[in-house]
Parts: C-alpha cells; structure tokens; sequence
C-alpha cells in the first residue's frame, strides 16, 4: 500500500507497472530483468522506511525490489530459470524472509537488508511448496530428475526420496508432503519423508 491505498505491482517484459485498485496506471519503470516470471503476492514494510515493497523475478537470475512509491529500490541475484515459488518464508526471527524457487535452484531473501541469505542451485526443479512439519517450516522440491526433497531454514538437506520418475507436483498436506508423479496418482508421505501413502 500507499499512504494506505492499495496498490497492484505487476512484473511483465522489460518492465514493472504499477495499477491502483481501481485499474488506474499509476506508473512503470524498468524492472531490471528482460522477462519477470513472479511476483510476491503480499508485500510489506519491510526495510521500516514507511512504504510497502515487493519483490519481481527475472528469468535471467535478477531480482528486483519495488516499493508502492513506484520505484525500484533494490535488487538481488537469483538462480536462473522460470519463476515456480515466490512467498513469504515463516519465520520467527526479526528479520522478515521470503523464498524464490525457479528452475535452476533456490534462494532464501532476508527482506529487511534486501539480499540473499542462501543460494542452492538444485536444477531441475517442477514445482516447491512449503510446508510445516512438527512446527517446523520445510521447504519441498519437487524434481525433474527423480527425487523429491526437503530443505530447512538454512538451506541444509532435511530428508531426501527417490521417486522412480519426474515429481510432477508438490503440496503440503495436514500431516506431510502430497506429491504427483505418475499420471492420475497422489501420493502422500509423512514429514520426514519415511512412510508412503498412496491416496488417488
């Protein structure tokens, strides 16, 4: 928002536009990325500087930062690769966080210093979600070559599965992980990735 009006940050080719809620152009500048493939649904305040920012990310590995006075103020170095994840990372640290998945890896982005706080190129990635196991958030990977993965807050191995073929999907269920593999089948596992439930 701006001075308390909601505004629409929007991430397209060559450049970012800001609308109002009504549909009215307010402005675009240069996104500093050729082609955005994400853009944060929720902003927030998050360097403390009285306006909201969000985030847009490029195809080519750029990220920027924009805030609801239609400027670009900032920009962070992602793994290349179409957008797949762009949220808010559950955190109760006083330094609010967000994670970017695309193709070619993940990055977990401290918001109140605009940088990267990790990078992991884990190429290829299908699809990521987040999801709670005991408590605890996870990040989960679904991959092209035939696993399916969970990361913790710092980018570390947490479990690890070999599916047998390409995870198309991932989704967090109410007492795991649920995954699509082979066609018209889903799949479910516990938090740490050790029992199988085959639910459709």
């Amino acid at each position: 928002t701006s001075q308390g009006e909601p505004v629409i940050v929007l991430g397209n080719y060559h450049l970012v536009t800001f609308l109002s809620a009504t549909g009215k152009t307010l402005g675009y500048i240069p996104g500093g990325s050729a082609y955005h493939t994400l853009t944060m649904k929720r902003g927030g305040d998050f360097n403390g500087d009285g306006t909201e920012e969000t985030l847009a990310a490029g195809i080519w590995g750029g990220m920027g930062v924009f805030s609801a006075a239609c400027k670009r103020t900032g920009g962070i170095r992602i793994s290349r690769g179409a957008g797949i994840l762009l949220e808010r990372w559950p955190s109760t640290s006083d330094h609010p966080k967000a994670i970017c998945c695309t193709e070619d890896g993940v990055t977990l982005i401290d918001l109140a210093e605009g940088r990267a706080a990790w990078s992991n190129p884990l190429r290829p990635l299908n699809d990521a979600a987040i999801v709670m196991g005991k408590g605890t958030p996870r990040l989960a990977l679904a991959k092209c070559d035939g696993y399916l993965m969970l990361l913790d807050s710092d980018g570390q191995l947490a479990a690890s599965r070999w599916i047998g073929e390409p995870v198309r999907a991932v989704t967090g269920g109410p007492n795991g992980v649920v995954i699509a593999a082979l066609a018209d089948r889903l799949t479910a596992y516990d938090p740490s990735l050790a029992t199988e439930r085959t639910i459709a």
